[in-house]
């Protein structure tokens, strides 16, 4: 699918027109909706660090399931420092 030459989109892709457009910009790109489907594709679950108490942990861990996130457990509260220092 060819764009017709005196188009907006084509003089951008041979950067010809104005110019101020980037040399080579292919957007819009008539072949983005085959990536539609690897959006809607199942992804890994993103992870959150965390330190907490023994009480505590079982709680926290549920919370971070909850919200959609893997829980990491770092250690006891006296990893605070070392996981504050990886932010």
């Amino acid at each position: 699918m060819a764009a017709p030459a005196d188009t907006p989109y084509a003089l951008a892709a041979t950067g010809r027109g104005d110019p101020r457009t980037r040399r080579g910009r292919r957007w819009p790109d008539p072949d983005h909706p085959v990536l539609y489907g690897q959006i809607a594709a199942p992804r890994a679950r993103p992870s959150s660090l965390h330190v907490a108490s023994d009480g505590a942990r079982e709680v926290t861990e549920q919370l971070i399931t909850d919200a959609g996130y893997h829980p990491v457990p770092l250690g006891g509260l006296d990893q605070v420092r070392a996981l504050k220092d990886l932010t």
